[in-house]
């Protein structure tokens, strides 16, 4: 659905004028759970050995960089 569906959602659950509270609520939800995930999940790649940290985080930063470029067009 996506951000713009959600703030669809959000916008029309509401009020008219309490429409910008129930976006910035939802917005500030989602971004409260990825912090709280991003230091659970830190922690836990952090628990294992240093090859499989590296491992990890060469795979996050490379599926980031195809996200960014786009896949080549063969």
């Amino acid at each position: 659905m996506g951000a713009p569906g959600t703030s669809y959602v959000a916008s029309r659950s509401v009020k008219p004028e309490l429409v910008s509270v129930a976006v910035t609520a939802m917005f500030m939800a989602i971004s409260v759970a990825s912090i709280v995930g991003g230091f659970a999940g830190g922690a836990l790649i952090a628990s294992q050995s240093l090859a499989n940290t590296i491992l990890i985080a060469a795979t996050i930063e490379l599926i980031g960089g195809l996200m960014m470029f786009g896949l080549p067009k063969v």
